[in-house]
């Protein structure tokens, strides 16, 4: 019997740069179409794929017998440093991602939602193995749990509000903002712009009713592509977060509208600048500088978030061996720890406001780790002797 294991390939913007995960990002109009291709490479089982501002992530399913060297240009777009075959490694980076350890903006809220609709996508168009299906979810569940037991607010929350209080450092509260792409990225930065008194908002939106509905939602106004080539729009800042693919925006385009600020917050770019522009043109790698120093308190965090990031893959990688021995009593194993989940969370929600609140909770949360590692010890050792 062949057994399964999986291969994973990361592209980070630190190491590639926009321009390099452009090159190596797949157009979102056959994305699935594409994907399903891989599919077909002897030895592929199953294939998640997830792409952000900050990465690109390929996860694949496949046989023990598959030699990756001979297939990997057929897999993969290029070579990375971040290429990780032991179980182990990828249950650590994938938690990473969600928690959002090695995004550009450290905290950034974000990418848990977008790493659910990545898995979402995944599965709704085929491409999840029950081995890869299981993995994601145990991720996913487990980097929610972690989330929220853990503080995130000394840290920004996302590249939108980076982006919109550069627009406070350099537009005033009168500016015409032009919002290309209607998705969360650029409501967020509408709506920190809107705590600030910016009101004059223009949208634009493939999808003309999205755009409409998002200019109702932040009391402005909604564009369609053919008004704004035919008329004299003239706006001080546009913002572009799409996932179109491609290059929406030329220099002498922006140049022709009157922009004073440019930011492209899409990957692959949707802006392209050649040379010396006549405007100020900001994409995710120019927000480093605004990200703010690691202090010692941040540190103290990183340390129990690694920490916590550890014992959940422990638990993930057990859960999969389980699952690998027997999948009835994985299912188990699994609905107990659901239990737990919700009785956890009904006890953090009743000792609110309490002085014990913290040791009452680490109490219960390491009284249940023991007793779950007990469980499933002992879940195993009936397994062997069943069957030996």
């Amino acid at each position: 019997m062949k057994h399964t294991y999986f291969a994973l390939a990361s592209y980070h913007i630190k190491d590639f740069g926009v321009q390099g995960l452009t090159h190596i990002a797949l157009p979102e109009k056959r994305l699935f179409e594409q994907l399903k291709e891989k599919l077909n490479v002897s030895g592929v089982k199953g294939l998640f794929y997830i792409q952000t501002c900050n990465r690109i992530e390929y996860l694949y399913s496949i046989t023990s017998d598959t030699k990756l060297e001979e297939s990997f240009d057929l897999l993969f777009p290029h070579i990375t440093k971040r290429f990780y075959t032991d179980e182990k490694e990828i249950i650590d980076h994938l938690l990473s991602v969600c928690l959002s350890k090695d995004s550009l903006v450290f905290g950034e809220n974000q990418i848990l939602g977008q790493f659910k609709k990545a898995f979402l996508d995944a599965d709704t168009n085929g491409l999840l193995n029950r081995d890869l299906h299981h993995l994601l979810k145990l991720v996913l569940q487990e980097a929610k749990r972690i989330r929220s037991q853990s503080n995130f607010r000394h840290f920004p929350t996302s590249m939108s509000a980076l982006a919109a209080k550069r627009i406070q450092h350099i537009a005033k509260t009168n500016a015409s903002i032009l919002f290309v792409g209607a998705g969360e990225t650029n409501e967020l930065v509408a709506r920190h712009l809107l705590k600030k008194d910016y009101r004059n908002f223009y949208w634009l939106n493939r999808t003309e009713s999205k755009a409409a509905a998002m200019a109702k939602a932040t009391a402005g106004s909604s564009l369609s592509w053919s008004q704004l080539l035919q008329q004299n729009n003239q706006f001080d800042v546009v913002i572009t977060a799409t996932s179109a693919g491609e290059i929406l925006f030329e220099q002498s385009m922006l140049e022709k509208l009157g922009v004073k600020v440019a930011i492209d917050l899409s990957v692959p770019a949707n802006i392209n600048t050649s040379g010396s522009a006549a405007f100020l043109f900001y994409n995710v790698e120019n927000f480093k500088a605004d990200l703010r120093s690691v202090s010692a308190e941040s540190q103290i965090f990183l340390q129990d978030l690694n920490q916590k990031i550890i014992d959940s893959t422990d638990t993930i990688q057990q859960q999969l061996q389980l699952d690998r021995l027997s999948p009835l009593l994985a299912k188990y194993h699994q609905s107990q720890q659901e239990i737990f989940e919700k009785h956890r969370q009904e006890l953090e929600i009743s000792l609110a406001g309490t002085a014990d609140k913290d040791k009452i909770m680490t109490w219960f949360e390491k009284t249940f780790k023991e007793l779950s590692h007990q469980n499933l010890v002992e879940i195993k050792k009936a397994i062997s002797y069943v069957r030996s």
